[in-house]
């Protein structure tokens, strides 16, 4: 039997996720950063990062492709042996699966982070400096 074209996009409508950003950025910066995992689904996990403090965070090295959109803030992602990536609201950068890289942020950098879903969690930033 045929489905109509009516019920295949009430199906899609209702299977749709909403995501409230300023929400989450919001309690996230009122609880002095951290990450948010807003959704995780089979292909793909979208976080919310928000990182509190200034400086750089630690080299990391993520076994899967990662988007990072900046929703509020400035700073730079570093990448080994690559150009810096300056990051402010609205610009966005993919960082390789095995890139070695590091966030600096100045303060109340918010990230919009999509990769493969279930690989370790950040900590905020102010967990990551080094001493």
């Amino acid at each position: 039997m045929a489905t109509s074209l009516a019920t295949t996009n009430a199906d899609a409508l209702q299977a749709a996720v909403s995501l409230d950003l300023p929400a989450i950025q919001d309690r996230l910066k009122a609880s002095g950063g951290g990450v948010h995992v807003a959704h995780s689904g089979a292909a793909f996990e979208i976080r919310v990062e928000v990182l509190n403090s200034p400086g750089p965070g630690t080299w990391r090295r993520r076994p899967v492709d990662t988007l990072h959109v900046v929703l509020d803030g400035n700073g730079i992602l570093g990448v080994e042996n690559g150009d810096p990536v300056t990051l402010a609201p609205g610009k966005a950068a993919a960082v390789p699966a095995g890139a070695r890289h590091v966030v600096f942020g100045n303060p109340r950098l918010s990230l919009l982070v999509v990769s493969a879903p279930g690989w370790a969690r950040v900590a905020p930033l102010a967990a990551c400096r080094r001493p």
